[in-house]
């Protein structure tokens, strides 16, 4: 198995959403967007952000890798702030890979050349060449509760009809990041957010740096499922110089809150590890 199909598979898990359900609210803007400073925009993110204890959820996946579609369904399963679980399946229908992570560790299984992967996230680091950490992909998969919000300065602006939170402070990020000889990395973040309901229509995160790595999100066709609204349709693009990527997700099924979530992992004595 080929490190670039790892690699993929690894980003898809972290960033394969969910959500679906009833009725699409469309949303039109009849009047000017007020201008509210970035503390009232926080604000509105963290009172409208998504409340659940679990979910489990199918979607149907296409991703582009160098131009290349490829597809297939994915089983999700989440308990927040403890475990994230996915199965992927292909068009021939038999499971091809699954996967598990926890809050310090991530689990790899194919299962059609029989091998295993198991790492943290410094691994992971490496292998996607971007900083990210539980917090970040469980956010990345509901829309919602990202950890850098209330950790960070940010301005608030309006940006083609909706609000935007940016990292402030910029231009010094950059004199900072060029006077670094070991080449840190700084990630700068920007989210907007649709005015009517204070939900994230897109994410991008970026590195400054050389040859520098981007996640862009962007979260549409938001619906409501037992007054909560949700997107069912998500688009990744996560490329740097080297590797184009993107990434189409449309969800199925949904359901929220199950007492009862398996999430089975067992490896086999006849798999191999996979060695990178």
């Amino acid at each position: 198995m080929n490190k670039r199909y790892i690699n993929s598979s690894i980003f898809l898990f972290c960033c394969v959403l969910f959500f679906s359900s009833c009725e699409t609210g469309r949303y039109i803007m009849k009047r000017p967007l007020k201008d509210y400073g970035a503390d009232y925009l926080l604000e509105q993110l963290e009172a409208n952000d998504l409340q659940f204890h679990s979910f489990s959820a199918k979607a149907a996946v296409d991703y582009y890798e160098n131009g290349k579609r490829n597809s297939f369904k994915v089983q999700l399963r989440v308990v927040k702030d403890s475990v994230i679980w996915m199965s992927i399946v292909p068009a021939m229908g038999i499971e091809a890979a699954r996967i598990k992570i926890v809050n310090d560790s991530l689990f790899f299984l194919n299962r059609i050349n029989k091998t295993y992967l198991k790492g943290d996230f410094a691994f992971l680091k490496k292998q996607l060449k971007v900083d990210v950490d539980f917090n970040i992909i469980q956010a990345l998969i509901t829309g919602s509760g990202f950890p850098f919000y209330h950790a960070e300065k940010f301005k608030a602006s309006i940006d083609g009809g909706e609000y935007r939170l940016a990292t402030s402070d910029r231009v010094q990020q950059r004199r900072t990041i060029r006077s670094d000889s070991e080449k840190r990395q700084i990630m700068v973040k920007s989210s907007w957010i649709i005015p009517e309901t204070f939900k994230i229509s897109r994410i991008k995160l970026k590195e400054i740096k050389e040859n520098s790595r981007k996640i862009d999100a962007n979260y549409d066709e938001y619906m409501e499922f037992n007054n909560r609204l949700f997107p069912k349709s998500l688009s990744f693009d996560l490329s740097d110089k080297e590797m184009p990527f993107f990434v189409d997700i449309k969800i199925i099924r949904i359901a929220f809150d199950q007492k009862k979530l398996s999430f089975p992992f067992k490896i086999s004595s006849k798999y191999e590890p996979i060695i990178l």
